[in-house]
């Protein structure tokens, strides 16, 4: 561990940037950071446990996050207007909100709050780490009312106490939430 110099760093950095993923693209940055992060904490334990007396420094690439394009008001329309009732659902939901897939898809019961129109998210259910309070537009407010009515007379069964679920013979319950579609509700927070 001890010949592993500043230099062979930015030697393997650029061996591992230079990589083609599966689909015939160069590996994104954020993948090699993610890379680099271990390497880094490897020589940090090193450190630690007294194998090498310091660490080269490991600097990442500065990531370029940016996403997909937002779907316009009329795309998500025909997107609703085309989908299933169960996933139009979970599309209102994405749409209005701005809820990551994974904060939709662990969605229970307990965390919405119809009287005060808010969906309440611990810590422990974002990707951040930290507690949100939602607002309830009224399309979801209408929405999230319909499935607890339904679930109040049995027409649909709640999972888990999960909001967003249905019945299925052929497959598990998966919801995919385009990152387009639940970054569409940062356009309105941007027109006058």
């Amino acid at each position: 561990m001890s010949q592993i110099t500043k230099e062979k760093v930015e030697e393997f950095k650029l061996v591992r940037r230079e990589r083609i993923t599966f689909k015939g693209k160069p590996v994104s940055h954020a993948t090699c950071n993610r890379e680099l992060a271990c390497l880094r904490h490897i020589l940090k334990l090193a450190v630690e446990e007294g194998i090498i007396e310091s660490a080269p420094i490991v600097r990442l690439y500065k990531e370029h996050n940016a996403g997909e394009r937002a779907l316009s008001e009329e795309e998500s329309q025909q997107l609703l207007d085309a989908s299933p009732l169960h996933l139009r659902r979970i599309l209102i939901c994405a749409y209005e909100t701005g809820m990551r897939a994974g904060e939709i898809k662990g969605l229970t019961w307990d965390k919405v709050d119809l009287k005060a129109g808010f969906i309440r998210l611990a810590a422990e259910d974002t990707k951040t780490s930290e507690k949100r309070a939602i607002p309830l537009p009224s399309l979801l407010q209408e929405t999230l009312e319909a499935i607890r009515e339904e679930h109040r007379n049995s027409k649909v069964a709640p999972i888990g106490g999960h909001v967003f679920t249905w019945a299925s013979n052929e497959r598990r319950m998966e919801t995919r939430v385009p990152y387009c579609l639940s970054q569409g509700w940062l356009r309105g927070l941007s027109l006058p």
